[in-house]
């Protein structure tokens, strides 16, 4: 099965907003958003990932950049 997500990149004061992730020793970080529920449009994704990730309601800007991938590949970089 084929997979999308959607990833916001919040932008504030020179500043970006990550959400970090802790694996045992290892800290990874990631852009708030998520995978695509089925018959949602990425736009509609984006905002429901950051109401349920971050609390707030965003307003999304214009699709910077995509990506799809094999349900199975990793998602995020190895350790």
């Amino acid at each position: 099965m084929i997979r999308t997500a959607s990833r916001a990149l919040l932008i504030q004061d020179d500043n970006i907003l990550a959400l970090k992730y802790q694996e045992g020793n290892t800290a990874f970080y990631a852009l708030p958003g998520g995978s695509q529920e089925t018959g949602k449009s990425l736009h509609m994704n984006l905002l429901r990932e950051c109401r349920e990730e971050l609390s707030i309601d965003v307003k999304v800007g214009k699709l910077i950049f995509g990506r799809e991938w094999l349900d199975g590949e990793r998602s995020r970089p190895p350790n």
